[in-house]
C-alpha cells in the first residue's frame, strides 16, 4: 500500500503553512529543533500531528515553496545555516556555493506560465477565504448559544485566535461547548488563579473571557478577551463587546402596549389606527387565552365596550399605573403607596376591577415594602380568591408569591417556600411572562444562602441572562439584576470559589450604583468588604466598608433599615479583621436601629446578638458575652432548623463573623 504524500496527509496544516513567509516557517523549525512547546491548535488545525511530522511537513513546504518562488543566494545560505544547527551531517554553504545552487534550482523549475500561478493563487485564496467563512460562522455560534451574542469592534486578522478557539485539543473549545454553569464556574476560578501565579498566560485569558461571557460576567469577559489579544499579538487594537441579546417583548406587555396605542388612537380620533389596534389587542388576548388565563379577553371586553366620554381619563390613569408598575421605588415606598391608593380609586369610579386588581398587587407589594403586613396580608387574602374565580393565572401566581413573602417576613420559610415555588410554577404555566423574576428570586435566594449553591449557580444564571435582556425596559429588571448577581456571589462564596464570588458581587454593586438602587449598592459593597475580609485583605476590607455607598431617603425607616445593614456589617468585618472594640461598637449600634424601628426579621437580629458576644468573649468580656448569647440561643437555633442552615450556613450574608455555633462559644465561657 503506498504512502500518503506528507502534504496530502495534512491538508489543513499544509494549507495554512503554504500561506507563511519562508522566514516565519523557519521559525516553526527553530522552535521545533530547540523542543519548543506550543499549541499546535495555534498554528494548524484539529488534525492530529506529531512533532516530527510536523518537522517534516515544514521543511517540504520550505522546499516547495524555494522551487516555485524567486529566491536569493542569502536565503538558500541562512537555510543551510538553520539545517547545520539541527544536524552536523550537513555541510556549511558558501555565499558562493549558494549562488550556485540557486541557479542550477531556476534551470531545473519547470516552466509556468505565469497566468497560471495566479489563476492557481487565485483559487487557493477564494477557498481558504470559504474555509475560513465557515469556521467563523461555526464558532460565532457556540459563542452566540447563551442568549447573547459577540460585537467585534475592530479587525482581528491573525487566524490563531479562531483556530485556538475551534481546537479540540484546547481547553477553550471544551469550556465554549460546557452548557453547566457550575463547571463552568469552576473552569473561571481555576484560570482566575492561574493569571494571578503564571504571570499573564493569555491562553488563561482567552479561557476565562469565554467562561465568564457565559456566567454573564460580560465586563469581565470583554477585559479578559483584550489582555489575550494584547498579550497574544492577536491584533493589540482590536476589540470585542459582549452584549445580551435583547429580549423579545412579554406577550402581556405586548397586549398592555396595544391597549395604550389603541386608547391614543381612539383619543385622536384616527378610526383605522382605533380598529387595527383593538383587532391585534383581540388577537394577543386570544394567546392568553389558550394558556387558561381570562385576564386579556377581560380587559378587551371592557375597554372595547368604553364610552367615548371615558377614553383619555382612563388613558391618563393607565399612564400614572405604568409608571408606578415600572419603577423599583426602593427608597420611596409612602410616596407609592399614595399614589396606589389614589389610582386604586379612581379605576374603581371607572368600574375598571380588572385594572384595580393589578392595582392592588402593587399596593401589597410596597405595603409590605413599609413594613404594613397586615394590611398586605389583608389584600392578598381577600384578592387570591377573587382571581380564582376570575381565571386571572397572572394575578392569581402574582398574589401566591405575595403570600409567600409574607410567611417569610414571619420567619416561616418552609410555608414561603411552599407559595414561592407554587407561584413560580403556576408562571410557568403561562410560560411567557417576565413576572416569573419575583418567586424565582426568593427561590433562588434561598439556594445560594441557605440551601443548594450549585443550584443557584445553574438558575441564577438563567435569570441573570434574561434580567440583562430586559435592563432598558425598566427599573425594575435593573433591580433584578442587581440581585441576582449578589445571589452568585453568595452561591459562590458558599463553593469556596472567591475569584468568582467578587467577580459577581463587583456586578451587583456596578449594576445597582448605574441606577441608583441605594439599598442595594450598600448591601453589595458590605459584602464585597466581607469577602476582602475573610481573605485576609485587610486594608481592602477597611477601605471597602468604611467607605460605603451614600444612602439618602425621605423615608426615616428606609434610612434607618440602610444605618442597620451598615452597622452589623461593619461589626463583622472588623471582628473578621481583629479589632473586637470596634466590632462591639458597631454590633452595639446596629442593635440599637433594629430596636427602634422593630425589624421583623429576627434571625438578622439573633446573628448580630450572637455577633456581639463573640466580639465580648475575644476581649474576655465573658459574663457580657454569656448574657448576650443566651438570649440570642433560642432564636438562632430556631431558625437555624426552619431555614435548613445547619449544614450549610451562608459565608458572606450572615452577621456574625465566627464559624462556631452559639453552644460551642457557650463551651468555650466555661473554661
Amino acid at each position: 500500500m503506498s504512502q500518503v504524500p506528507i502534504l496530502d496527509k495534512y491538508p489543513k496544516y499544509t494549507s495554512f503553512l503554504r500561506r507563511q513567509s519562508i522566514e516565519k516557517l523557519q521559525n516553526y523549525e527553530k522552535a521545533l529543533a530547540q523542543d519548543l512547546s506550543f499549541n499546535m491548535g495555534v498554528i494548524g488545525a484539529e488534525e492530529d500531528i506529531s512533532k516530527s511530522e510536523l518537522a517534516a511537513l515544514i521543511e517540504t513546504v520550505i522546499a516547495d515553496q524555494i522551487a516555485t518562488q524567486p529566491i536569493s543566494p542569502q536565503l538558500v545560505q541562512d537555510r543551510n545555516i538553520n539545517k547545520k544547527e539541527k544536524s552536523d551531517e550537513v555541510e556549511q554553504t558558501t555565499e558562493t556555493e549558494a549562488t550556485e545552487k540557486v541557479s542550477r534550482l531556476n534551470q531545473q523549475r519547470p516552466k509556468v506560465s505565469l497566468i497560471k500561478v495566479k489563476k492557481r493563487r487565485l483559487v487557493d485564496l477564494a477557498l481558504s477565504t470559504i474555509v475560513f467563512s465557515i469556521l467563523f460562522v461555526f464558532v460565532a455560534a457556540y459563542l452566540n448559544h447563551t442568549n447573547k451574542k459577540l460585537v467585534h469592534n475592530g479587525d482581528i486578522r491573525d487566524r490563531k485566535f479562531l483556530n485556538l478557539v475551534k481546537s479540540e485539543n484546547s481547553l477553550v473549545y471544551k469550556v465554549d461547548i460546557e452548557k453547566d454553569p457550575i463547571q463552568l464556574a469552576y473552569i473561571f476560578e481555576e484560570a482566575s488563579k492561574k493569571i494571578a501565579t503564571e504571570n499573564g498566560d493569555p491562553i488563561q485569558f482567552l479561557i476565562r473571557a469565554i467562561a465568564s461571557e457565559k456566567l454573564m460576567l460580560l465586563d469581565q469577559a470583554e477585559e479578559d478577551y483584550a489582555s489575550y489579544l494584547k498579550f497574544s499579538g492577536n491584533g493589540a487594537n482590536s476589540k470585542i463587546d459582549c452584549q445580551p441579546v435583547k429580549a423579545e417583548q412579554d406577550v402581556y406587555e405586548k397586549l398592555e402596549s396595544l391597549i395604550d396605542s389603541y386608547l391614543a388612537s381612539r383619543a385622536n380620533g384616527t378610526e383605522d389606527l382605533t380598529t387595527l389596534y383593538l383587532t391585534q389587542a383581540k388577537a394577543v388576548a386570544e394567546e392568553i387565552a389558550a394558556k387558561d388565563d381570562r385576564t386579556g379577553l377581560d380587559l378587551i371586553e371592557f375597554y372595547s365596550s368604553l364610552p367615548e366620554r371615558s377614553t383619555k381619563e382612563l388613558l391618563r390613569l393607565r399612564e400614572r399605573k405604568n409608571i408606578a408598575a415600572s419603577t423599583a421605588a426602593i427608597d420611596q415606598f409612602r410616596e407609592m403607596i399614595s399614589e396606589l391608593t389614589y389610582l386604586e380609586s379612581a379605576f374603581h369610579k371607572q368600574n375598571a376591577e380588572v385594572e384595580v386588581e393589578s392595582i392592588m398587587f402593587l399596593l401589597a407589594k410596597f405595603l409590605m415594602k413599609n413594613s404594613q403586613h397586615a394590611e398586605a396580608s389583608r389584600i392578598v387574602e381577600e384578592y387570591i380568591p377573587i382571581t380564582e374565580r376570575s381565571s386571572h393565572k397572572l394575578s392569581e401566581a402574582k398574589f401566591t408569591f405575595l403570600k409567600g413573602e409574607i410567611a417569610n417576613y414571619k420567619g416561616n420559610a418552609a410555608i414561603a417556600n411552599e407559595f414561592h415555588t407554587k407561584s413560580l410554577k403556576q408562571l410557568k404555566s403561562l410560560s411567557h411572562t417576565d413576572f416569573s423574576f419575583y418567586p424565582l428570586y426568593a427561590v433562588v435566594g434561598r439556594q445560594a444562602t441557605i440551601g443548594d449553591p450549585e443550584a443557584a449557580l445553574l438558575q441564577g444564571s438563567s435569570a441573570l441572562s434574561r434580567s440583562f435582556s430586559l435592563l432598558n425596559n425598566s427599573k425594575v429588571y435593573a433591580s433584578f439584576g442587581s440581585i441576582f448577581a449578589q445571589f452568585q456571589g453568595t452561591a459562590a462564596s458558599n463553593l469556596g470559589l472567591e475569584n468568582l464570588s467578587e467577580a459577581y458581587l463587583k456586578l451587583a454593586l456596578k449594576i445597582a450604583k448605574e441606577q441608583k438602587l441605594n439599598s442595594y449598592a450598600i448591601e453589595n459593597q458590605c459584602l464585597l468588604a466581607v469577602l476582602k475580609a475573610t481573605q485576609g485583605k485587610k486594608n481592602e476590607a477597611f477601605d471597602l466598608i468604611s467607605k460605603t455607598y451614600e444612602f439618602n431617603s425621605q423615608d426615616p425607616q428606609a434610612q434607618m433599615s440602610a444605618q442597620a445593614v451598615i452597622s452589623g456589617y461593619k461589626g463583622k468585618v472588623f471582628g473578621l479583621l481583629g479589632n473586637y472594640g470596634d466590632s462591639e461598637d458597631e454590633y452595639r449600634k446596629a442593635l440599637g436601629v433594629m430596636e427602634k424601628i422593630q425589624i421583623s426579621n429576627l434571625l438578622v437580629y439573633a446573628q448580630n446578638k450572637q455577633g456581639l458576644a463573640e466580639a465580648l468573649w475575644l476581649q474576655g468580656k465573658k459574663p457580657e458575652a454569656r448574657e448576650e448569647l443566651e438570649f440570642a440561643k433560642n432564636e438562632i437555633i430556631k431558625s437555624q432548623q426552619e431555614l435548613r442552615l445547619i449544614e450549610k450556613p451562608s459565608r458572606l450574608k450572615k452577621y456574625n463573623f465566627t464559624d462556631k455555633s452559639p453552644d460551642q462559644i457557650l463551651l468555650l465561657l466555661d473554661r
